[in-house]
Parts: C-alpha cells; sequence; structure tokens
C-alpha cells in the first residue's frame, strides 16, 4: 500500500493498523492508537490502554503510511482518542474510571492540561471525572457549574462546587475549561451565606469576622452585598440560634433589655464588641425605638410565651409602661435630614415616615401583647375566658372598666395613665352602653345563678355605676328587653315588674325602685320601668296569688297585700275584668261570685262574703254584687234650672266689668306674674305654704247650680293657701284698683288690680276660705239668681246642705283637707279653663287657654323656684301639683325654706313688724332711730326643692335684710302721699346639694321676682317704685314731677339700703365660703346698665376696711387689702404661683383682673406682686426647692422686666444643683442644649438647663430675649467656641493635630456625635477653626483652618505608594463617617495640586523636608513624582505656588548620587545626546520614562551637546574619568 501510495480513506473501514495489543484496528478509527506511550506514566498508558486506546504496533513504526496516519503521544493526541471514545461510548464513561486509582486521575489532569484545546476537546476534558474539589473526595467532572476560588479564602468555606487546584497547572487548566473565578461577594452569597449553620462556631464567626472588616471594599464590588447581610442569619444570640442583624436590637439601648427575649434577640460572644455593634448597627440592628420596633417587642411577646411565660409577662408590662410614658414621641413622625450614600449605608436614615406612625397606631392595638387579668376580681362579675395570658387592646379594657365590660373583654393587668394611649386604644371613651347592658344582664344571671351570693357593698357600689353608663338606645333595650336587670335591695328583675312609685308595698310580687337609684328615672323609664303600676299589674299579683294559694287561704302577707290591691282596684272603676278578692274565709274568689253585706240583720249562711275588712262600697266597685238590692228612684240625668239655694247671697264686684277686666288684662300680661299676684296677696294674708295645682280633670255635670255652669266644669288651674279669708279681704276682692291696702306698709301686694289678672286664665273664678264659697261671673251669664250689680256668689256651706244638693259643682272643691261640711281652715282658688266655645262668647278675652299653656307657666315658675321664698316674709313653702284626668295628683316642684339657726327668724320678724302698721307710726318710729338702730337681719337659710322625679336638690343662701338709713330714711318720712319704705335685701347663693355655687345673673325683686335682670350676681330685694304692671323700676334722668320723685327714691334706695346691704352680705360670706375663689364668684362686676352700677360702686367703697381678701396663707386667712399682695391675672401659670407663694408664707391674694381694676377705681389700696417684690422675698429664703425654683422662674420669664431674675438661684440644671441667674455679660453661660444633643453635651451637665422640665419652661428659656437679658443660652452655632473651651483640653486650642490614641479625654464615637451635631446646628465650620476636631484614618483629630488643613479625602484611592509617602510625610486622610456640607472648604480631595497645598502646610509649620519625608523610600518619590507629573499644571490659576513647591520637594534625582533631592538653581536637564557616564550631580536624572517631560514643564533649563561641552565637561575634563 504505501508502494502504490493508496488512498487510506478507500480502505477506512478495513482493520489494517496493527497494535503491540494484537488487535487490528480499522483505519476509520485510527485515531484511538497513538504511536507508543513514551512520557506518558506507566500508571497512566494502562489506564489509557483500558480506556481503549491502542498503540502501533512496535515493528511498524518505521512504515510511512502509518507514521502519517498514527499520531505521537500527547495531550491533544490522547483527547483526540479520548473524544473518539467517548462519541462512541458516553454513556459508559463513568464506569471506564470506577477503577482508575486517584493518583492516576490527577496524573492525567496534569499531563491533559498542555496544549491548546479545540471546542469539542474542551467539552471531553469537561467531561472526564478528572477533577478535585473541595469537601468530597470523588473525583468529579466539570459537567456540572464549578468554580474558582478567589485568592486567600479559607478552604473549609468551598464547597464542592469549587474545583481544587493540586497542581501548579490546574489553574491554568480551569482557565482554558472556561472555569471563572468567582468574586468573593458572590463566593459568601451563593456559597457559605447559605450553610453558615452547618459551619463550625469558631470558624463561622471568623469568617463573619473577616467579613465584616473587609466590608467597604466588598460592598464597592458589589452593591447588594450589605443588603443581604442585613438578613442573613449569622449572628449568634444567647440561645446558641443564628439570626440576621435585621431581627436584633442593640444591648447598649438601655429600653431594649426589658422589651425583648435575652436569650433569643440581642447579639452575644465576639459580636458584643463595640465595633461589632457599629457594624452590626449598619447591617440593620435596632438601635432606636421606633414604632416598627415596638411593633415588633409586642409581636414577640405573644410568639415567646409558650417557650417562656414568666420572661413574655415581664416584658408585656415593660413596653406597656414605655408606651405608656413615651407615646407622644412614639407618634410625632421625625423630619428626614440628607445623609451622604455612604452615611446612609453606614448608619441608614434613622427616619420614622408618617406611613410607619399609621401602622404602629393600626396593629399595636391588634397584637396580643397586653398582659391580661385571669381571673374574675368578683364572684358576680363575668369574665372573659382566654388560655392565652395576652389580650390585644382592642379586645381588652383597662380595670376601671372591668365591672362594665369583663363579659365581653379581657381586663388589663396593670395601669395605664397616659390620655394618649387611652385614646391610642380607644379606652378614651366609655364603654358603649349596649356592651355595658349585656354586662349588667350578665352579671344579674350570676347572682341568681349562685344562690348563696349576696350582694356585698362593692356589688352595691357599683350598680349606680353600671346604670350611668346605660343610655336610651334601640341596641340597649334590645338587649335588657326581657331580662333581669333592675336591682332591687337583694335581687335583679326584668323592668315589667318595677315601677318608680307604688301607692303599696307588693313585694315580692312587684317593686318600686329604691330611692337612691331614681336619679336614673328618665333613662330607666326608657327602659321598660314605668312611672306607676297599671289596674293590669294589680290584677297580675291577684292572679298570681291565687295560681299560688288555689283554694288554701292566703296567707297574712299576701291577705294584707290582696286587702289593699282590692282597694286600689275600686278606686280605679275596673269593668269586664274578673277581680280576685279574699271571702270571709281568706281565700281568693271571683268578685261576682262574692257579696257584700248591705243588710246586716239578714244573711244566709250559704251565701260567700267577701272579707269583712272589705267595704260595701269597694265591694260593689270591684264587682260583688249586694245582698239585697239598691232602691234607686232616679237612673237618668237631672238639671238642676234657677234652684232655690240656701244661705246664698248675691256677691260680686261693683263696677262695670267685662271692659274694665279687658283693659287690665292689657296692663298685666299673661304670664307668672298672675302666679306672683296670687302669691302676694297669700304673703300678706300671713299664710306659711301656697300650693299651685293643675287639673286636668273634667268633673260631672248633672247636678249644678245652673246648667250654664256646665262648661266650666273641665280642666283648671288652683291655687291654695293656708291663711283664711278676713271681712276685710272679701271686701278687698270684690273691688277693682280700690287701694285697699295703701294703709299698711307690709302688705306687698298692694295693687288691687293685681288679682284681676286672674281672668286671663277663666271667665269664672272661684274660691273656698273659711266657712264660704265665692263664684265671680263678671258675663252674668252661667251663675243663677245674680245680676250686674252683684255678678257672683258669695254661698255658706257650713251647716248647710249644699254638698249633698250640688255633689257635681262642688265636688272640684274638695281637695286640701277641704270637705264642704266644717270650716276650712286655708283659702283654694280654682280657675276653670277658658276652653274655644267659652273663649268665644267671652267679652273679657276672646283666647281659649290651654293645658300645654299652663304647663309652661309651671315650668317658668319653677326656673324660679328656690327664690320664690327668698324674700316672701311669711310663705315658707311652695308647692306646684298636677292631677290628671283620673283625678290622679303628682308633684311637679315642691320647695321649702328653712332657718338654719331658727333664732335668726325671729330678726326678720322684727323687720316685718317694724313696718307692719300704718303710714304714719312708720314715720314716726323711723324719725326716731338712728340708722345703727334701725332694725335689720341677716341668716342663712336652706331651700329644699323636688321636682317631678322626685330628684332632691338642696340649696344653701345667705340672706341679709334691713331698714336702711342715710338718704333713703329721709326721703320716707318727707315724701308725702308717697308709701316709700328704706327696706332691702340681699341674697347670695353659698352651695347646691353641698357642692360650692353661684348665681350666674341675678334678679331684682319686689319681694318676688321682676322680669329684670341686674347683671349681679346676688338677688335684689327692695321696696322699690315699679310701674302698675309691676315689670320695671321706675328710673331715668328725664323724669319730672313724681316720675322722678320715683326714680329718685329708687336711686337712694340702691345706694343707701342695697349697697351696704351687699357689702354686708360679702363680709358673712366669708364665714361660709371654703376659700377666696368662691368668694369671687360673688363680687360685683363692672360695666352693668344702670341703675345696678350704683350698688357696685358702693359695695366696693365700702369693702376698703374689709377683710374680704383671702388668702391661703396659715391653712387660710382673710385679709385686709392693705394687708395682701395681689396677682396680675395674665400670669401664667398663676393657680401653680399662688400656692408656692404661699408656702413661703408670702400672703398672696389671688383675685381675677375686673375686679382689680374696680378696686382701683373706687380707691382700695392694692399692692401688685411685683417681680422686685418677689424678689426680696426670695432673697431672704436659704434653700428654695426646685419644683418652687421652676415656679418662680415661670413668673419671671412671663413679666414685663424678666432681668429682676438676676442674682437669684431659680435655674434647674441636668446635673440636680441649681444656677444662679445673672447678667448676660457673666463669665459662666447656662445652655439649653437640643434633646439629640444632651448624651454629646454630657460633661456639662452642671452647665445645662434640665431638659426634663416642662416643655413651656424650655420654650421659654429658648427665646432670643432671655439670651438679651440672662446668662441663658439656647445653644446655637455661636456657641461652639465656648462650649468646646469647657470641654476639650486647653492644650489643645490652636494645635494643627492631636493623637486620639493616648490618653485621649474623648471618644471616637463622641467625636462622631459632635460632627452630627456640627451637621445639624453649624453652617460654618469657621467658627470653631481653634479647636483640632477633624477625625482622620490614622487616629488623629486634625484642626479646622480657613486656610486649609493638613487632611485630605480619598487618599486610600491614590496609588499605594503615593498613599503611603503622604501617611509618613503627615498628611492625615479624613474618617470617611464624617460628613459636613461646609467641610469641602477645609478638606479637599486628594489631587495634585491639593496634595501640594497639604505637604506646603506641614512644610510651614517648622519642619525641612528632609524630616518630613525622612521614612519615605525612593520608589515612593518616585511614584510621587510620577503622580505629579500626569497633572497638567498650566490649567492651575496658581501654577507658580505649585511649581516652587514641587521643586522644594525631595523627589528628584541626580547623576552620580544616590537618593532624592529638591530642585535647586543649578540643576540642568541634560539633552539626550550626552553620554549619562559625563554628567554629575548637577543634572536632573530622568529615571521614569515620563520624567524629561516633568522637568520641562518644571522649567528646569535645559543643555545642549555644545553647552555642555562648553560649560561643564571643558573645566572639568582634567577630572574626568580616562576611559570615558
Amino acid at each position: 500500500m504505501a508502494r502504490e501510495s493508496v488512498d487510506l480513506a478507500r480502505v477506512s473501514d478495513w482493520p489494517l493498523v496493527p497494535t503491540n495489543e494484537d488487535i487490528l484496528c480499522k483505519v476509520s478509527q485510527s485515531v484511538i492508537v497513538l504511536r507508543n506511550f513514551e512520557g506518558i506514566s506507566p500508571d497512566l498508558h494502562e489506564t489509557l490502554r483500558s480506556f481503549g486506546i491502542k498503540t502501533l504496533k512496535t515493528s511498524f513504526s518505521g512504515h510511512i503510511l502509518l507514521k502519517q496516519l498514527i499520531q505521537a503521544p500527547s495531550s491533544t493526541s490522547v483527547l483526540t482518542a479520548l473524544s473518539h471514545l467517548v462519541n462512541k461510548k458516553l454513556e459508559t464513561l463513568p464506569s471506564l474510571f470506577i477503577s482508575v486509582p486517584n493518583a492516576v486521575r490527577t496524573g492525567l489532569r496534569q499531563y491533559l492540561s498542555t496544549g491548546s484545546k479545540t471546542g469539542d476537546q474542551v467539552l471531553v476534558l469537561k467531561s472526564l471525572p478528572i477533577y478535585q474539589v473541595y469537601q468530597q473526595e470523588d473525583f468529579v467532572d466539570l459537567t456540572l457549574t464549578r468554580h474558582l476560588a478567589p485568592s486567600h479564602i479559607v478552604e473549609s468555606l468551598l464547597d464542592s462546587t469549587f474545583v481544587k487546584p493540586i497542581l501548579n497547572t490546574d489553574r491554568d487548566l480551569y482557565k482554558t475549561l472556561d472555569l471563572s473565578v468567582i468574586s468573593r461577594s458572590m463566593l459568601y452569597l451563593n456559597h457559605v451565606f447559605p450553610r453558615l449553620d452547618q459551619l463550625e462556631p469558631t470558624l463561622r464567626d471568623s469568617t463573619m469576622m473577616s467579613i465584616i472588616s473587609d466590608l467597604p471594599k466588598i460592598a464597592q464590588e458589589n452593591p447588594d452585598f450589605a443588603s443581604v447581610m442585613k438578613t442573613t442569619a449569622f449572628v449568634t444570640v444567647a440561645s446558641g440560634t443564628l439570626k440576621p442583624p435585621c431581627q436584633l436590637y442593640d444591648p447598649r439601648v438601655e429600653e431594649f433589655s426589658s422589651l425583648f427575649d435575652v436569650d433569643e434577640d440581642f447579639p452575644s460572644g465576639v459580636y458584643l464588641q463595640s465595633n461589632m455593634l457599629s457594624v452590626l448597627q449598619s447591617l440593620g440592628l435596632r438601635s432606636t425605638l421606633t414604632p416598627t420596633v415596638l411593633i415588633e417587642s409586642a409581636k414577640s411577646i405573644s410568639d415567646n410565651a409558650d417557650r417562656n411565660l414568666a420572661s413574655s409577662m415581664k416584658r408585656s408590662k415593660a413596653l406597656l409602661k414605655y408606651i405608656d410614658l413615651n407615646l407622644a414621641n412614639i407618634l410625632e413622625p421625625q423630619t428626614p435630614k440628607g445623609l451622604s450614600r455612604f452615611a446612609s449605608f453606614l448608619y441608614g436614615s434613622n427616619t420614622q415616615s408618617a406611613a410607619e406612625t399609621a401602622m404602629f397606631a393600626n396593629q399595636i392595638v391588634q397584637v396580643a401583647w397586653l398582659p391580661i387579668l385571669p381571673v374574675a376580681s368578683h364572684p358576680v362579675l363575668p369574665w372573659k375566658e382566654s388560655k392565652f395570658p395576652f389580650a390585644a387592646p382592642i379586645d381588652t379594657v383597662a380595670s376601671s372598666d372591668a365591672w362594665f365590660a369583663s363579659g365581653s373583654k379581657h381586663v388589663l393587668d396593670g395601669h395605664i395613665s397616659s390620655k394618649e394611649v387611652k385614646t391610642l386604644f380607644g379606652w378614651d371613651k366609655p364603654v358603649t352602653s349596649s356592651t355595658v347592658a349585656q354586662q349588667l344582664v350578665q352579671i344579674a344571671a350570676i347572682f341568681k345563678l349562685k344562690s348563696q351570693l349576696t350582694a356585698d357593698t362593692t356589688l352595691i357600689s357599683m350598680i349606680p355605676q353600671l346604670y350611668e353608663r346605660l343610655s336610651t338606645d334601640a341596641s340597649v333595650r334590645q338587649v335588657l328587653k326581657g331580662q333581669d336587670w333592675v336591682w332591687v335591695t337583694d335581687d335583679f328583675l326584668s323592668a315589667d315588674r318595677v315601677a318608680f312609685r307604688s301607692p303599696i308595698d307588693m313585694r315580692p310580687y312587684l317593686h318600686t325602685l329604691s330611692r337612691d337609684l331614681l336619679i336614673f328615672q328618665p333613662v330607666f323609664g326608657s327602659l321598660g320601668i314605668r312611672n306607676d303600676f297599671s289596674s293590669e299589674d294589680f290584677l297580675d299579683v291577684l292572679d298570681r296569688m291565687k295560681a299560688k294559694s288555689g283554694d288554701a287561704s292566703l296567707s297574712d302577707a299576701d291577705l294584707a297585700l290582696a286587702l289593699s290591691l282590692v282597694q286600689l282596684l275600686a278606686d280605679l272603676r275596673i269593668e269586664g275584668r274578673i277581680v280576685y278578692v279574699p271571702d270571709s274565709n281568706h281565700i281568693l274568689m271571683a268578685s261576682d261570685a262574692l257579696v257584700y253585706n248591705d243588710a246586716p240583720w239578714f244573711q244566709q249562711a250559704s251565701q260567700r262574703f267577701v272579707h269583712p275588712k272589705i267595704s260595701n262600697e269597694v265591694a260593689e266597685h270591684v264587682g260583688a254584687k249586694a245582698l239585697t238590692k239598691s232602691l234607686l228612684d232616679q237612673n237618668g240625668d237631672v238639671a238642676v234650672m234657677e234652684v232655690d239655694i240656701e244661705n246664698a247671697e248675691a256677691f260680686g264686684q261693683h263696677e262695670s266689668l267685662t271692659s274694665r277686666l279687658k283693659h287690665i288684662l292689657e296692663m298685666y300680661p299673661d304670664g307668672p306674674g298672675i302666679v306672683y299676684e296670687l302669691l302676694q296677696n297669700a304673703d300678706d294674708a300671713g299664710s306659711t305654704e301656697v300650693c299651685l295645682m293643675i287639673s286636668e280633670k273634667t268633673f260631672g255635670d248633672s247636678s249644678l247650680l245652673g246648667s250654664k255652669m256646665k262648661p266650666w266644669q273641665g280642666p283648671a288651674l288652683y291655687f291654695y293657701n293656708n291663711s283664711v279669708f278676713q271681712e276685710q279681704d272679701f271686701k278687698s276682692i270684690s273691688s277693682i284698683g280700690q287701694g285697699s291696702k295703701l294703709e299698711d306698709l307690709a302688705k306687698t301686694g298692694r295693687f288691687g288690680l293685681g288679682f284681676n289678672s286672674v281672668y286671663h286664665f277663666t271667665d269664672v273664678p272661684s274660691f273656698v276660705s273659711g266657712d264660704y264659697v265665692v263664684c265671680f261671673d263678671p258675663h252674668v251669664k252661667y251663675l243663677p239668681r245674680i245680676n250686674h250689680q252683684n255678678p257672683g256668689l258669695k254661698m255658706k256651706f257650713v251647716s248647710s246642705n249644699l254638698l249633698h244638693q250640688f255633689p257635681d259643682q262642688f265636688e272640684p272643691y274638695l281637695f286640701f283637707g277641704n270637705d264642704l261640711k266644717k270650716r276650712f281652715n286655708g283659702t283654694l282658688f280654682r280657675f276653670p279653663l277658658r276652653n274655644d266655645h267659652t273663649a268665644a262668647e267671652s267679652h273679657i278675652k276672646a283666647t281659649a287657654y290651654t293645658m300645654n299653656e299652663l304647663l309652661n307657666l309651671v315650668a317658668m315658675l319653677q326656673q324660679h323656684g328656690p327664690e320664690l321664698l327668698l324674700f316672701l316674709k311669711n310663705i315658707r313653702k311652695v308647692s306646684f301639683t298636677r292631677m290628671d284626668s283620673q283625678g290622679k295628683i303628682e308633684v311637679l316642684f315642691q320647695a321649702q325654706l328653712k332657718f338654719e339657726d331658727p333664732r335668726q327668724s325671729q330678726q326678720f320678724l322684727d323687720i316685718y313688724k317694724f313696718v307692719h302698721q300704718k303710714k304714719a307710726v312708720f314715720n314716726q318710729n323711723l324719725l326716731q332711730l338712728t340708722s345703727s338702730q334701725l332694725p335689720k337681719a341677716e341668716a342663712t337659710v336652706q331651700i329644699d326643692t323636688v321636682d317631678h322625679l322626685g330628684e332632691r336638690h338642696l340649696s344653701r343662701w345667705i340672706v341679709c335684710s334691713a331698714i336702711g338709713g342715710g338718704r333713703a330714711q329721709k326721703m320716707a318720712v318727707t315724701s308725702q302721699g308717697m308709701k316709700f319704705v328704706p327696706w332691702g335685701s340681699v341674697a347670695a347663693l353659698i352651695t347646691v346639694d353641698g357642692m360650692a355655687s353661684s348665681l350666674e345673673h341675678g334678679n331684682a325683686f319686689c319681694f318676688l321676682p321682676l322680669p329684670v335682670k341686674t347683671g349681679l350676681p346676688v338677688h335684689v330685694n327692695g321696696y322699690f317704685e315699679l310701674s302698675s304692671n309691676r315689670r320695671d323700676i321706675w328710673y331715668g334722668d328725664d323724669m319730672t314731677g313724681v316720675g322722678k320723685l320715683r326714680s329718685d327714691w329708687n336711686t337712694v334706695l340702691l345706694e343707701d339700703v342695697i349697697g351696704p346691704l351687699y357689702a354686708r352680705l360679702m363680709v358673712l360670706t366669708t364665714r361660709l365660703v371654703e376659700n377666696g375663689s368662691s368668694l369671687v364668684k360673688y363680687w360685683p362686676p363692672g360695666n352693668i346698665n344702670e341703675p345696678w352700677q350704683l350698688v357696685v360702686n358702693k359695695v366696693y367703697k365700702m369693702l376698703a376696711n374689709e377683710a374680704v381678701f383671702y388668702s391661703a396663707i396659715n391653712n387660710g386667712t382673710w385679709l385686709k387689702a392693705e394687708q395682701a399682695y395681689f396677682l396680675v391675672e395674665s400670669t401664667q401659670n398663676q393657680n401653680t404661683l399662688t400656692q408656692v407663694l404661699l408656702s413661703h408664707k408670702i400672703p398672696v391674694v389671688d383675685l381675677p383682673s375686673h375686679i382689680l381694676k374696680l378696686m382701683e377705681d373706687n380707691g382700695l389700696p392694692i399692692r401688685y406682686l411685683s417681680p422686685a417684690v418677689l424678689k426680696t422675698f426670695l432673697q431672704k429664703l436659704r434653700i428654695i426647692p426646685r419644683e418652687d425654683a421652676v415656679v418662680f422662674l415661670k413668673f419671671y420669664l412671663t413679666s414685663p422686666n424678666p432681668n429682676t431674675v438676676q442674682g437669684l438661684s431659680l435655674l434647674p440644671l441636668m446635673d440636680g444643683t441649681m444656677g444662679v441667674i445673672e447678667s448676660p455679660a457673666s463669665r459662666k453661660s447656662y445652655y439649653v442644649f437640643p434633646q439629640a444633643d444632651l448624651a454629646l453635651f454630657h460633661s456639662l451637665r452642671h452647665l445645662t438647663v434640665d431638659p426634663t422640665l416642662d416643655p413651656q419652661l424650655i420654650e421659654l428659656l429658648s427665646q432670643p430675649e432671655v439670651e438679651q437679658c440672662m446668662n441663658i443660652r439656647l445653644f446655637a452655632m455661636k456657641h461652639f467656641p465656648d462650649v468646646l473651651d469647657l470641654i476639650l483640653p486647653q492644650t489643645w486650642k490652636g494645635k494643627d493635630q492631636v493623637s486620639l490614641k493616648t490618653n485621649n479625654p474623648v471618644s471616637q464615637e463622641w467625636i462622631y456625635q459632635l460632627w452630627q451635631c456640627l451637621d445639624r446646628q453649624c453652617s460654618d465650620l469657621e467658627v470653631i477653626q481653634e479647636w483640632p476636631i477633624i477625625p482622620t484614618n490614622e487616629g488623629y483629630l486634625c484642626r479646622i483652618n480657613k486656610e486649609g488643613t493638613i487632611v485630605l479625602r480619598g487618599v486610600s484611592e491614590l496609588p499605594s505608594p503615593v498613599s503611603s509617602l503622604l501617611f509618613k510625610a503627615g498628611v492625615r486622610t479624613l474618617d470617611p463617617a464624617i460628613a459636613h456640607p461646609d467641610l469641602a472648604r477645609f478638606v479637599k480631595s486628594a489631587s495634585p495640586a491639593s496634595m501640594l497645598e497639604v505637604l506646603n502646610r506641614i512644610k510651614e509649620r517648622g519642619d525641612d523636608w528632609n524630616t518630613i519625608f525622612q521614612e519615605v523610600q525612593v520608589n515612593e518619590r518616585r511614584s510621587l513624582r510620577r503622580f505629579l507629573e500626569q497633572h497638567n499644571w498650566s490649567q492651575e490659576d496658581r501654577s507658580a505656588f505649585y511649581l516652587t513647591v514641587m521643586w522644594s520637594l525631595p523627589i528628584f534625582e541626580v547623576f552620580q548620587v544616590e537618593g532624592c533631592f529638591n530642585l535647586k538653581e543649578n540643576h540642568r536637564l541634560a539633552s539626550t545626546e550626552i553620554d549619562e557616564g559625563l554628567l554629575d550631580s548637577n543634572f536632573v536624572k530622568p529615571v521614569l520614562e515620563t520624567d524629561r517631560g516633568f522637568y520641562l514643564t518644571l522649567q528646569v533649563p535645559q543643555v545642549n551637546t555644545v553647552q555642555f561641552f562648553k560649560d561643564y565637561f571643558l573645566d572639568k575634563i582634567q577630572s574626568a574619568n580616562p576611559d570615558l
């Protein structure tokens, strides 16, 4: 084949290739045949042979065709053979290597690593299991992703995804195989962090320490690295588990220790080092109590409760306490400040957004973290059970609300005082009424269930409080409907078994609400409790008795109740309903089965009689039958027409009435004045008790005096008093305006017209008094047998048959003890109301008077309830009642006056007796007495009132009354024809129900209220001259004649009688009120209407020398004006200041400014407590308590002259001492530091204003005016020099740099805090240029200098030799943690120009360059030279300066001398054509390729060949080297 030059392709399928293995291989498979195994180790070539690689038969090695066909052994030929084998036996490749030893695999890898590789060969090479990886003994192929680890990585950290370079050739091989070197960041992220928990603890911690120390570089390599670290669990906690920094808390923050689990939530071990904690803080370690942190604390409480309940409970209470104290700060979002990117990365922004605040407010109430009470505190309390000891605030109530919601809410085990927290938790609002209702029902159910329980004081005291929370909402009514909830002494009942009133005691069947619960009547009424039980209730009780007793006899108690109920039902005229009635055997029977005995002489044994205690009348009304039939002759209506009436005479008013009365009504308007007239008439008559009754009842109309009286049997107004008409009274009332009372001065109702105002109500007024009934009929149309001369009847009923003859007519008078049989010792007026029909026919008033109008009238009277009795002479009790259509009477209002000292009432009677005489006698007596001898009275009275709900109130009044002297005394005597009486009174309200009270708007009285408001805080009563309708007093400057006389009288009455009485009342009031603040309410105000201003001025003048000014000094003392010091009302915190002044025995009096103004206007001596006066007191005190000093300081700061405080030790300082406030020029200053800077200036506690002072005082101390007049400074930029002067050593001042490494009075952390403060407070750093405060990486502090510093930023980014030179030369590198907007003026980024400036400053400090560069190596100098060469100096503004500095630097090299030198004038740059062997030290030596150009830039003179030989060489040729 060789001879014939056969084309081997034609025989490719023939096995023609001989091998040493005695196998013929196809020509096409010749690639698996090598010429030999030369250069391959025996073990390896045996392995290759086992794979199927053959060697050419040795005897054929020289064959020309085979030599061309068969490859020599090499990495390429072996790979080609293996590639062929792999293609043929790919699925068996792993099995080929099963028995291959590791050493052979290593040898194969080494052998195959040489030479270049094709793509297919690379794939085959990667598929071979000949590679070693970490953490695994077996060899692997590279079909899966594998990596090369970066250098200097601890092998223990590498997993099996990293190939292990064993041989020197491995790394090159791996690069050939496209295995990349993974970055450190990706190695940690993908291969270390996921298996941190599998690493040995020591290795893990050392690895993380290394990562943390290189964190800036790694973060620069991968910006996301730090973010991943924040969430990577690598920090060991006390329990031994690993957690990410973002889930842990800084143990340096004291509050955290009580809020989080010490075993699970804090770093431990090596991570407790301060530097480690600082880095962890940058990685998310929680160092501030943000709302998010507090939420996490709350969640951890419930999450860890099962593991450690005691710890969770402790932390729960600690969190509650913290939130209670600090919620306002938690909820106040902070304003973010700009941070550099590096600072943001390192420290975080530490800001709080509004969204975070909202999240906190929403989640803190949802998480179950509050400690709750496990069991009820009282046996009847319903309890919401919980196996878990914590609950969310929304499911919890404060312990104070336990009694209102414990059945539906958990109860807090703790206390909250913060209003903000209560608002956040929703506890600021009362528990809803429906919840309280549910609670009440549950309490009642438990009480009933536990039959052994009895009501203790706690339950009894809580029941009213529960009722106070109820409302009338539909939800409450729904909850209580049909449930037991009403407390009746010893049990709970449903509302349908309770009423507010009951005519009899029906327990245990029905109950009335106890008196102490009647205050809830309005609410209870809406919730189903009725005012009264109905007839159906009475019948139901009898039904229940019957069901209980059956046919047996009733018990004594039930019998008594049954008899009472039957009596009630008889009064109610029950019809159509079976009534159970006790029979004679005490057995309940239906009433229609019983008879009553109306014929006692006739009785049949077979009859069942009603109980003998039931009268025949009652029995008949409840449906029992009469034993005999009633013999009645009349069954129909009888109209009595024009009957002859015995003992009756014509009687009535003699004037032409209807038109006269109509005119009177126009003068006397409708309203309370009508009743006032009746009251005055009763008072004049000596009545002590009156009652006004509204009647809605319509009486029978069958037996009337005349048929026309029928319209007047309906609703009416009654007026009762307990005096009896005298003969003169009958005459007076029958006259209209005859002045019958003018001669009796004591009778205040001296206007005869007044009584006729009752015609507003009716056309037919009537009354009963003594032996007579009197009816008026001005129209002469309703009463029989009257005429226009005598339009009325006066009927004597005593010893007559009047009631028997006309029962319907006179039944309406059978009230108030009147039976129309015997003499009636009282007077009862009846005014039947004019209806629409009678109004249409009336000539007096054509308007009906409705029941609503009557009720409104009574309501208006009630507004003056207690006051009605104040100035009446005799009446001591007033009642308003209402009778319904069924005749049932209820009290609407009642008032009763009593003297606290009964003896005082005699004084008022003496005045009455003095006045109660003829005018002439009165005048004579008045003339004989001096002012001091005139009768006077003063007393304390109590007025007890009860309203329609039974609500009782007791008011206490002081009343002064007197006959006055002076001009009033004289005018009363000399004014002929006038009824002037110098009689006046003043009354002041002292208490209501034991609580201090007073009048807001006093009234004028003429013994009864007038529709006149005086503007005074007291009621004023006087014998005023009034208008004819009694609605105004006479007063004015535009009157003449009698009008002026009346006006003058009222003036002197006010000034000479009322004014002195008011002043006397003020003096008496000091004995009754508790303190001066109570008396303030009684001082007359200014600027009120005339004529009442006359009283004001008189009172103030008369009190000038009276001890009516209260000071709490010595447990309370009343002082005269000249003895007291007064505070201006605008003084801030006046109440507190007053208390403090009093504690120091300063007789201060606190009065409103308007009172002080009136005192000044009326000449009273006033001493104000000015700052100067206070200073004299304070200077005498040896010690001023801190809390008192705060109050005094506020006083001075808010006064017009705050500088008066100078010299007083009133300033509370942070160290607990008190600072002396001095002038602004004082050498000693105190500072108000921001809260954020307190830790920074902690060493100045003795000069720091106490930050715990209340914010108002801090704000006052922070005002610019304070700094202008005191030595107190609100810390600002301008104060930095003074403050640093106090903190830093004086030896530092002016120094360019100091070391932080030895004996340092401040820490690096403090310096960082200082710069944070500067960032906030100081925009111009030049103010602190005297102090070295710039921290550097080299551990120094350098001084700020407006000329520049020796500090550069970014030096680490320079070439290493350059940065090393700068360090050795004394250049400092700015600590990267420092950022400030103004710092760029003083610290520049490292550049050629800035480096020269800094080096020049170092030189200017005094050292020469050789000293500065003493430790700098030549290569470092060259590097600096190279660095400077790269800069374009021609563009610099100060190029000449920089050239000068560069010339001076010892960084240049010369010929013939080792080392570096600065440039000198004699230095030259030789031409490149000159042999360097000829050059000496006068020539600079261009060592670097850029040196020549740099020297030219530096303007070093260049010497050419001619100049060199001329000027340098020829002169020195004698000394030149002969060889050269």
